[in-house]
């Protein structure tokens, strides 16, 4: 008999399910739905700590400005008007707004946007700043490395979704709107969506994403889902949003207790594979969160002459 197999859930994360009040709206209903369910639910405990793309906590304070610094993506002082001081504190400390950079880009990007520069006053040979043109008007921004241009685009969709766009800093009128839906100009649509193709959602991305959970709580959707950009902005815009609950999303190791199912799949198992939930049959391809509670489960399965386990978590 083969040894016991464990799977490492870090390793084929793909996605969650769905929340189901997402199911069934189209463009501002749509957005409205996924701001609700993907708000922070507590900030970090310490405004220095950031993530980096692996999902390793860091502290801010650095000795070097060249060192590894947290960059805000998306400037919170974009909502520096807003006469909600509770709300203005939250965007600025929300963890998803950060990738990681160096100190003399966190600096020199100032509260400009995210956009493709035409002419740098600044290049390292990854980022850049300097000036942007569209069409017969120039103004700055900044520009992250290729490899990262995905991560901020999602980033963006995330900070314009959840915080929604209102009375913004003048910084942001290239990519952002003063109206929650579309809440992002037509360059914004254009230069995000070309970033979000060409640089899908990558693992790394996804273990960040899970750190997020635990640190405060939340996860970006953008991430999880990327698909839900092409029914904000994209092709599908005004489509219903409807979800094929018919395609097995592999296991994970945190589920919600409102996810609607959690499906007995992984790519690192063949099918045909009988699956026990705490040391009982399945009886099925797929459970309910609700059925099992809140806590810890292990799920076991065995094919043939192999066997193996995972340890899943729902929470609230």
């Amino acid at each position: 008999m083969k040894p016991l197999f464990l799977i490492f859930l870090g390793a084929i994360l793909i996605s969650a399910t769905p929340p189901t009040e997402w199911s069934g709206r189209s463009g501002s209903n749509l957005k409205d739905a996924i701001a609700a369910t993907a708000r922070p639910r507590r900030l970090s405990p310490d405004p220095a700590t950031f993530l980096r793309a692996s999902g390793d906590i860091r502290c801010a304070f650095e000795p070097e400005a060249t060192a590894t610094q947290p960059v805000e993506v998306v400037s919170s002082r974009w909502w520096r008007f807003d006469s909600d001081t509770q709300r203005r504190d939250t965007i600025a400390a929300d963890i998803l707004n950060f990738v990681s950079g160096t100190g003399d880009v966190a600096a020199l990007k100032s509260d400009y946007p995210p956009s493709t520069v035409t002419t740098p006053t600044f290049d390292n040979g990854h980022w850049r700043v300097g000036d942007v043109a569209v069409g017969n008007d120039v103004t700055t921004g900044w520009e992250p490395p290729a490899e990262l241009r995905g991560d901020v685009a999602r980033t963006v969709f995330y900070m314009l979704t959840v915080y929604q766009s209102g009375v913004l800093d003048p910084w942001a009128w290239l990519i952002a709107t003063d109206t929650p839906y579309p809440g992002l100009t037509a360059y914004g649509i254009a230069t995000l969506l070309g970033w979000h193709t060409a640089d899908p959602v990558s693992e790394t991305e996804r273990r960040r994403n899970d750190a997020a959970e635990q640190l405060q709580g939340n996860r970006n959707p953008f991430v999880d889902f990327p698909e839900l950009t092409d029914y904000l902005w994209g092709e599908k815009a005004g489509d219903i949003y409807t979800p094929d609950s018919d395609v097995p999303l592999p296991l994970r190791s945190r589920y919600r207790l409102s996810d609607e199912r959690i499906d007995l799949y992984s790519p690192l198992v063949g099918e045909g594979a009988e699956w026990s939930v705490d040391g009982r049959p399945a009886g099925a391809s797929w459970l309910k969160p609700r059925d099992l509670g809140i806590g810890l489960h292990e799920l076991s399965y065995r094919l043939n002459d192999e066997f193996g386990r995972v340890i899943i978590e729902i929470t609230q």
